[in-house]
């Protein structure tokens, strides 16, 4: 960049992360809390599946509350079986 050339503006992106996202955790931080290796979260976000994540040039951030919220979207209930009688 020029030292003369404008400064960019923030897009209207820039925003749309909550002011309470909590830590941003490395891709290893984030795939030991699933219970994952760091190459599966890599293999996800190629097929656009798993937690929403963050990506500044090379480097990937997780959010704990789109861990949290991504988890929560893939809870199963079990069904509750009725006694027969």
């Amino acid at each position: 960049m020029r030292r003369d050339a404008e400064p960019k503006t923030p897009t209207p992106e820039a925003g749309k992360l909550p002011t309470g996202a909590g830590r941003p955790l490395r891709e290893r931080e984030a795939a030991a809390r699933l219970g994952l290796t760091g190459n599966a979260l890599a293999k996800w976000r190629c097929r656009r599946f798993g937690p929403r994540y963050i990506r500044f040039g090379r480097t990937i951030r997780y959010y704990e509350n789109d861990l949290n919220a991504w988890l929560n979207e893939h809870a199963v209930e079990p069904e509750q079986r009725e006694e027969a009688s």
